[in-house]
């Protein structure tokens, strides 16, 4: 078995490993990028999430956004759209020059910790051994080889009292959804289908079929679960026929929208949400609405509870990153410690991309000051952050926006 060495080992090569590793990079850290898949790039890459929702534009997600912009000048009409091959070769350049190595083809299969600190984690032919880990892989694949606590499903209502949390706590989580892409059949050209997204001049960017899976972090419940949406797909292709479109790509893998989530140091609740609650570790500001497709039909989107899924802007507390289990791992992107109600606004490209990057910051403060990951100078993060161009504080969003 071969062994690399690093710095911070970012397992998951997504949209929150992929701005963690460039922002420890940024400073100076060696980072080697596990990825299971053949090449990086996470839910644009296996679901063709294609799509940026949540806001606000900043950090890391502003200089994305706009360095894809040269791979297809002028071709997206939505602009949260674009394509796969812009949104890798601007991943291409921001890396070029820093000290990250890529391993892909690894699937994390053992961690080895030793007094609460990983020391290695391995995949079946390589070991990796580091000084910070980040957990960005979706599926909290790292943090459930520690002693990390963890949780898969919805809590009961009474546990945070929160609006939309069912009566009792079970192990449903979010509908996944294959997603496509239709383009007018020739001589349809002026069609416009009912439900979509522009994905540029010519192809649609569409939500398909939906289904449930028994466990999102199980491969063979996964694919179970793909069988079922891609038998459904026939029947999609004859409605679009109807409408004068062809399906012309499909996504290689089922979009998956939530799977297992830490119990961190603090755990993030709708009522923290819509409540504009401030935190003295805030590490960011971000907004999209609750939308957690639930087993039952999303019921949150019924006329009667619609306005309660609208959110304002929040702030997102670092502790929703941190363990007391273990003091040398960050967990990030949609797997942080949230509840599934929270999780349902929190997953989104927008705001993973920025919850990545402070992780990233975050690991190079502890290697700098030799410290845990949980007692890293939280004031010098959210000093980082900020000059990269994150908000960190609603108070200092509303004053740079105008928001009331």
């Amino acid at each position: 078995m071969e062994t690399f060495h690093a710095q911070i080992v970012v397992c998951g090569a997504g949209t929150a490993g992929l701005p963690a590793a460039l922002a420890a990079a940024r400073h100076g850290c060696t980072v080697a990028v596990i990825e299971e898949d053949a090449r990086i790039g996470g839910a644009p890459t296996d679901f063709y999430i294609n799509n940026y929702c949540g806001d606000p534009i900043q950090g890391i997600y502003a200089e994305l956004r706009e360095r894809m912009k040269k791979y297809a000048p002028g071709e997206n009409l939505n602009p949260n759209c674009f394509r796969l091959t812009s949104y890798l070769m601007a991943w291409d350049e921001l890396f070029e020059g820093l000290p990250v190595t890529f391993y892909t083809g690894h699937r994390i299969e053992k961690a080895e910790v030793k007094d609460g600190r990983i020391i290695a984690v391995e995949s079946s032919s390589a070991r990796f051994e580091g000084e910070v880990f980040i957990d960005a892989t979706g599926d909290a694949a790292l943090a459930v080889l520690t002693p990390c606590e963890w949780r898969y499903g919805r809590e009961a209502q009474s546990e945070y009292n929160e609006k939309f949390a069912p009566e009792k706590a079970d192990s449903k989580v979010q509908l996944c959804t294959l997603m496509y892409t239709v383009r007018p059949k020739p001589g349809c050209e002026d069609a416009k289908p009912a439900n979509w997204a522009l994905f540029n001049k010519q192809d649609y960017l569409i939500w398909g079929p939906t289904v449930g899976c028994e466990d999102t972090a199980d491969p063979v419940k996964l694919c179970e679960a793909q069988n079922r949406a891609m038998a459904m797909l026939r029947s999609h292709a004859e409605k679009w026929d109807q409408k004068g479109y062809y399906i012309t790509n499909v996504a290689p893998k089922l979009g998956v929208r939530e799977s297992r989530r830490i119990v961190g140091d603090y755990v993030l609740n709708y009522n923290d949400i819509m409540g504009e609650r401030s935190y003295d570790d805030a590490v960011c500001v971000v907004r999209y609405n609750i939308d957690p497709w639930d087993p039952e039909g999303n019921p949150v989107h019924s006329s009667n509870t619609v306005k309660s899924t609208m959110t304002p802007h929040y702030e997102i507390p670092y502790r929703c990153l941190t363990t007391p289990n273990v003091e040398n791992m960050l967990v990030t992107g949609r797997c942080v410690s949230a509840t599934h109600v929270a999780n349902s606004s929190l997953r989104v490209m927008a705001i993973t991309h920025i919850l990545g990057q402070a992780a990233g910051n975050a690991a190079w403060i502890a290697l700098r000051d030799s410290v845990s990951v949980r007692n890293i100078d939280v004031a010098a993060l959210r000093e980082d952050m900020k000059a990269q161009n994150v908000w960190v504080s609603l108070a200092q969003y509303r004053k740079d926006t105008g928001e009331l």
